[in-house]
């Protein structure tokens, strides 16, 4: 090519890319990068939780907050991202704490900021009680009331008769009281009020609280006559009319942590029993004489399951006419067999039982279930109470039921026999399954009054496996000797292959899993309590699968002989229902009579279903004679379905049956 034109070519060829690099550099002059928030301002609640925002930006950038009450998942980035918030608690009753958190981009040319907003904790107004059930006749009433509020709450009252006019007067709120006065009501209706207290704070936010007052009919209790228990226990349901009283000694208070709040038994001379409850503290104590007057209450039905029972409802301070301190109520003592239905509600004494499994504490759940999280995970679905097995001297058995309010609900079982007396109930627990037509709740600790000695029982253990993985465990190892007993006893399951460490998928291997137990604490701090390794479990179930009992010699007995278990299942497809079977030649098997038992399945915090349970069941049964005396006998535990826990779902090959406990004892 001529080097002329090769000479021309550079210098336009410069030119036009000066004069790009001219324009170019008055574009980025004129433009700054985009940064900013999606919104001004985030306003969070007072407790701790996560919150977020986006931030928009086309370049690089950096946050800053000078507050310390939260974190920032990412504090620099470039492009646009979703930045989360972790924040604490404000604990303030009063100030809303706020931070301004600012974006700036890297070269420096492009900010913005947002101001993130945090409440206080709301308000509280917390009565005494919702609904307060007062006389006919005028006089002053006092509420207790609970509130983070010095001043402002506004007080109201709505009556259900509007034209009837106002009756309640003077109504005050001062020193923690909800005070008014109502008048004498002279009519022959009940009539009602509702008292409120409304609170609204700086911020807009409104506290409420009410109270329903019912007033009672006008009423001559000098006109009332005295009834029967059996009168009273004839009333239909709704509203008494009957001018009625009757009497008898309290074996109930309405204070008891094993029953419900303000659930009161009074009990006549022939051990009859009525129910009565009321929204406040009446003031008796337990063998206090009453006469309890009827007129003005309300006879409620309550189920359990397809039983019902009454209850007297609406009992006011007016209904108690009469009390005085009276002697110790003395309880029917008797044998389970002999329970009956005219009992119930009545107080009885157990005689010659002990705990079937004498291992833990009176409530034998994870205490995440009774006292932790897990209490609202399950909300309603959980029955708040533990049943725990008593068997007595003639092999039948009960369970008594312990509230998670019980203060001593941790303490270590006693493992020998004595009595028990308690309140008889009949009740149904959903998450516990089958518990039989009768159940009892003890009033205190001092009235489980079981010696604390195995030794000193009516029943002596033969062979026993408390389940827990032996020290020196080897993995593969297909005996586990029982932890009291000839170590020639045998406790396997027919498909299994050996004892391990943990489970395998697709095969039935028995291996060592947690088993909750009140008295054990495993975090230190009183709020778990689970034994590690504590539990035999076992997946891969058909109805020719089952659990074994071998190499076992009753030769010499010739009692009572009883086994008990302690089992639960995978929730929803663990196998559900199983008989208990017995062999004394290995070969052939029958039936256990009362054998069959339906396992429950066990929860977790993801499926806390009312037919789910947080532990395990224990379950005792009467052996029969024909297992007397003999060389050897084997006991099996057959699954007998392949339905699930659920009563819906079929059992799968990875679904677990687990024993916390095996025993089999015979009478001294």
């Amino acid at each position: 090519m001529n080097t002329y034109f090769i000479k021309r070519f550079i210098a336009r060829t410069a030119v036009v890319l000066s004069a790009a690099a001219l324009f170019c550099g008055c574009s980025d002059d004129d433009e700054t990068s985009t940064l900013h928030f999606d919104k001004p301002e985030v306003v969070i609640g007072p407790e701790s939780s996560t919150a977020s925002f986006i931030l928009r930006s086309d370049t690089s950038w950096k946050l800053h907050s000078d507050a310390d009450w939260f974190t920032l998942n990412l504090t620099k980035g470039a492009k646009s991202a979703s930045v989360i918030i972790t924040y604490s608690e404000n604990t303030s009753m009063t100030e809303k704490r706020t931070a301004v958190i600012t974006a700036t981009t890297l070269s420096g040319d492009a900010s913005d900021s947002f101001i993130l907003s945090q409440m206080p904790v709301e308000s509280y107004i917390r009565l005494e009680t919702e609904a307060l059930p007062i006389s006919a006749t005028a006089a002053h009433h006092e509420i207790a009331v609970e509130t983070s509020v010095d001043s402002g709450i506004d007080l109201s009252v709505s009556y259900g008769d509007e034209e009837g006019g106002a009756w309640i007067e003077n109504l005050t709120l001062a020193d923690g009281k909800l005070a008014f006065d109502a008048g004498e009501n002279d009519s022959s209706e009940r009539r009602i009020a509702v008292i409120s207290l409304l609170y609204q704070d700086e911020f807009g936010r409104t506290t409420e609280a009410a109270v329903r007052i019912t007033q009672s009919f006008s009423m001559n209790p000098s006109a009332a006559t005295e009834k029967d228990f059996a009168f009273a226990a004839a009333l239909g349901t709704g509203d008494v009319e009957e001018n009625v009283y009757v009497t008898g000694q309290i074996v109930l208070d309405g204070r008891n942590a094993n029953f419900p709040n303000r659930r009161y038994s009074i009990q006549d001379a022939e051990g009859r029993a009525l129910l009565f409850e009321s929204t406040i503290d009446l003031g008796v104590a337990r063998n206090d004489r009453v006469r309890l007057w009827l007129l003005g209450s309300t006879v409620k039905e309550v189920a359990e399951g397809t039983f019902t029972y009454k209850v007297f409802t609406g009992i006011a301070a007016e209904h108690i006419m009469q009390k005085e301190a009276g002697s110790p109520v003395q309880p029917r003592e008797v044998y389970i067999r002999d329970l009956t239905d005219e009992m119930l509600f009545s107080l009885v004494r157990l005689r010659d039982v002990e705990i079937a499994m004498p291992y833990g504490g009176l409530v034998n759940y994870d205490e995440y279930y009774v006292s932790g999280g897990g209490v609202n995970v399950y909300g309603k679905n959980l029955t708040k109470y533990y049943s725990t097995c008593l068997r007595d001297i003639n092999g039948d058995h009960l369970y008594m039921l312990t509230n998670f309010g019980v203060d001593y609900r941790r303490h270590s079982l006693p493992m020998g026999s004595g009595t028990v007396t308690g309140i008889l109930t009949r009740e149904y627990n959903s998450n516990f399954g089958e518990m039989g037509a009768f159940q009892i709740r003890h009033l205190t600790q001092a009235e489980i009054a079981l010696d604390p000695s195995r030794e000193n029982s009516f029943s002596k253990v033969l062979v026993e496996w408390t389940c827990v993985k032996p020290a020196g465990f080897k993995e593969g190892v297909t005996h586990v000797a029982p932890t009291t007993g000839p170590a020639s006893a045998s406790l396997y399951k027919s498909n299994a292959d050996g004892f391990y460490n943990a489970f395998l998928a697709g095969s039935g291997r028995i291996y060592f899993g947690n088993k909750p137990r009140g008295d054990v604490d495993s975090n230190g701090q009183g709020t778990a309590n689970t034994v590690k390794g504590g539990g035999m479990y076992s997946a891969l179930w058909d109805t020719d699968t089952y659990w074994l009992i071998s190499n076992v010699s009753t030769s010499g007995i010739r009692s009572q002989l009883s086994l008990q278990i302690e089992t639960n299942s995978l929730l929803a497809t663990g196998p559900r229902d199983f008989v208990v079977e017995y062999s004394t030649d290995g070969t052939s098997w029958t039936a256990v009579p009362g054998g069959s038992y339906t396992v429950i399945g066990q929860c977790d915090s993801k499926n806390a279903l009312p037919h789910y349970m947080p532990g395990f069941k224990v379950f005792d049964f009467a052996l029969p004679a024909a297992l007397q005396d003999k060389a050897s006998v084997s006991i099996r535990l057959r699954c007998a379905s392949l339905t699930g826990t659920d009563g819906k779902s079929s059992v799968v090959p990875n679904a677990t049956n687990r024993l916390g406990h095996v025993s089999i004892k015979y009478n001294k």
